[in-house]
């Protein structure tokens, strides 16, 4: 079952709280809902229901084939799903990359890239922080992505993006509170308009 967004991102909203310096990795993948596990986990218990029937009925060389056949659909589609899954190109998950914002200092730094660029975020009035909505439809994904901005450059760097199934409120809620939390820290604007826009 997926963890809801709100759920899975309480211990980095807990540490941009807390901590006087945190990571944000380069990607948080929230998963799938768990209805989509649900029929997928239907869709195998039918084809394999249809497939013990035929090896039952069927004799020994005609069993090995469509055992050896129904093996090689799988790993190519575990295959197939392994590439699909690389969120919109952008690499796999994270491996050491991301970022580490340290907030006595109002620097954010990367990691396990080289060469490593940091940002130090003086003045304060010259930098923000947005979200940037996007939408992946034939990989099924959409998300957001935290941005840094700055008032004359434009956006400087993305400092996480957020990958979800949902487009539920709390899951929205959940993100805004994180980059509210992470300006209130370091003493940053916000640009742009919230993943879920304010009530009048």
């Amino acid at each position: 079952m997926t963890v809801p967004a709100r759920q899975a991102l309480e211990p980095l909203l807990q540490a941009v709280r807390t901590q006087p310096q945190w990571r944000l990795p380069e990607f948080v993948e929230l998963g799938r809902p768990a209805w989509g596990d649900a029929m997928r986990g239907m869709a195998w218990g039918t084809g394999a229901v249809i497939m013990l029937s035929f090896i039952a009925s069927a004799g020994p060389a005609e069993a090995l084939a469509a055992s050896a056949i129904v093996l090689a659909a799988w790993l190519g589609l575990r295959r197939w799903r392994g590439r699909r899954s690389a969120p919109l190109g952008e690499g796999r998950p994270d491996g050491g990359r991301g970022c580490v914002v340290e907030v006595a200092q109002r620097r954010i730094r990367s990691t396990g890239l080289e060469p490593s660029v940091q940002w130090l975020l003086e003045p304060a009035a010259e930098w923000s922080l947005g979200r940037v909505a996007f939408e992946d439809r034939p990989r099924q994904w959409h998300g957001w992505r935290i941005e840094l901005r700055h008032a004359r450059k434009g956006p400087v760097a993305v400092l996480c993006t957020v990958l979800h199934m949902s487009r539920a409120e709390p899951d929205l809620l959940a993100l805004d509170a994180l980059v509210d939390e992470m300006a209130q820290r370091l003493e940053i604007r916000q640009s742009g308009e919230r993943c879920v826009p304010a009530r009048r």
